[in-house]
């Protein structure tokens, strides 16, 4: 059997393809976040350090990563402070999720008539799948961002925490 990354044309495909994943995984870490911001920082008084809630928040965390799509939009919405353009376009993002998920190269092997069609569609599909995912991503990591600022967390105190924890996975580059 030859493989499918034997051809620059079929390597392409995969890429792109794989750049839409990357988008929905991007976004789905986003939607932990401000899920994260949502439950967690009306919890908290303040931020000095506290071991007990950084563990907390590291076991919140490490369990929404481990949700699906639909769970943390399900989550979401039970918030009830989401947008609804946020929640419309999440739920939007929802059914194209599925679609490369679970149906993507189907779709393509079965519908159209010849091969040359299904490309040059599945090409377009996947870059605008991959700009409306990380639109979307921007759109909700704007949102909240911007509660978290109004609890007293600062985008510079984010960063920091973001560096600090890349420091502590990988060491100094």
């Amino acid at each position: 059997m030859s493989s499918p990354f034997d051809n620059e044309e079929e390597r392409e495909h995969y890429a792109r393809y794989g750049r839409v994943l990357y988008a929905i995984q991007v976004l789905e870490y986003e939607m932990v976040n401000t899920y994260a911001v949502l439950a967690l920082l009306p919890q908290r008084n303040g931020f000095e350090e506290d071991p007990a809630w950084q563990a907390h928040v590291d076991d919140f965390l490490d369990t929404g990563l481990t949700h699906t799509f639909g769970t943390m939009l399900k989550k979401l919405k039970g918030t009830g402070r989401l947008s609804g353009d946020l929640l419309t376009e999440l739920e939007a993002c929802k059914v194209e999720r599925d679609f490369f998920a679970h149906r993507f190269f189907r779709h393509y092997t079965e519908t159209y008539p010849t091969r040359a069609s299904a490309e040059a569609d599945m090409l377009a599909r996947c870059d605008v799948a991959f700009d409306r995912f990380l639109a979307l991503n921007h759109s909700l990591e704007e949102f909240s961002h911007g509660l978290a600022e109004a609890h007293g967390l600062t985008r510079d105190m984010i960063e920091a925490d973001i560096e600090d924890d890349h420091q502590r996975r990988y060491g100094a580059d």
